[in-house]
């Protein structure tokens, strides 16, 4: 799916499957590692999405992350008191491992 899709807050078929298949890459700032990021388009909305999980130096491992789709393009329904501007989809998928 693609195009101005309206705010879909239930879960689609396969979307974190999706999001959870792309690769993590290193998270970079001023040659500082933050952390990790994937990126790709949206399997629901097909606007360019990111997740960011970031390096916790004391903390244990995190097994999971909470994704969710931040494309930051309007989709209408989408409540004005969400934090994030996506279409509404989310999951948690696996985190990066260090």
């Amino acid at each position: 799916m693609t195009g101005d899709q309206p705010y879909q807050p239930n879960p689609v078929p396969g979307w974190g499957d999706t999001v959870a298949s792309w690769p993590w890459q290193t998270w970079l700032e001023h040659d500082v590692q933050l952390g990790w990021l994937k990126a790709g388009d949206c399997p629901a909305c097909g606007h360019r999405m990111t997740v960011h999980q970031t390096r916790q130096r004391y903390a244990g491992p995190v097994e999971w992350k909470h994704a969710r789709c931040n494309c930051g393009h309007p989709h209408e329904g989408r409540p004005a008191d969400e934090p994030v501007k996506g279409c509404g989809q989310q999951a948690d998928i696996r985190a990066a491992t260090s």
